[in-house]
């Protein structure tokens, strides 16, 4: 969606890279880990081409937030994230495969939740749109009514930060 609203022609392919979240690095080498693990495992199957790879992770008390397993994994993580402030975390990675030339940059929002009755995570984890987000909530879907504050880039939250990634970009494309 992000990059159609910028005007960029692009194809996507699908990583056969496996996120390990138990890993005991920092949350800003784990994105990296595994966004250049998804962008290297494209590359490899894309000569000739510029590639893009990113990662988002959710991040509280130092705590990892992935993807949820279900719903009452999703439940679990919307009421550890009510009414609080947490990290928003991603990192993208370019690779002109032609050029060999390879760039990685990893920005990080503050995302502050307003307080979530039950009934309101309720509600949200039974529309589904929490399936395959990282801290199971869409920005782009009913879970902007969750938001107090946003500091930072607000299209980070949504998986992939367009300002610092269009300024990026221009040094890969002719």
């Amino acid at each position: 969606m992000l990059l159609k609203k910028a005007g960029l022609k692009f194809e996507v392919v699908k990583s056969d890279y496996e996120e390990n979240n138990n890993e005991n690095i920092s949350p800003e080498n784990l994105v990296l880990k595994h966004a250049l693990g998804k962008a290297r495992d494209v590359a490899e199957k894309m000569k000739g081409a510029v590639v893009i790879g990113a990662d988002t992770i959710v991040v509280i008390d130092d705590e990892v937030i992935g993807k949820a397993k279900d719903d009452e994994d999703a439940k679990r993580m919307l009421k550890k994230l009510s009414a609080r402030t947490h990290k928003v975390i991603t990192c993208f990675v370019i690779i002109d495969t032609k050029a060999k030339k390879e760039k990685a940059r990893t920005v990080t929002t503050k995302v502050t939740f307003k307080h979530l009755s039950d009934e309101a995570i309720e509600e949200y984890v039974s529309r589904g749109e929490y399936v395959g987000k990282a801290g199971a909530y869409a920005y782009q879907g009913a879970a902007v009514r969750f938001m107090e504050k946003v500091e930072g880039s607000k299209s980070n939250v949504l998986g992939l930060p367009m300002e610092e990634f269009m300024g990026e970009l221009e040094y890969f494309i002719e």
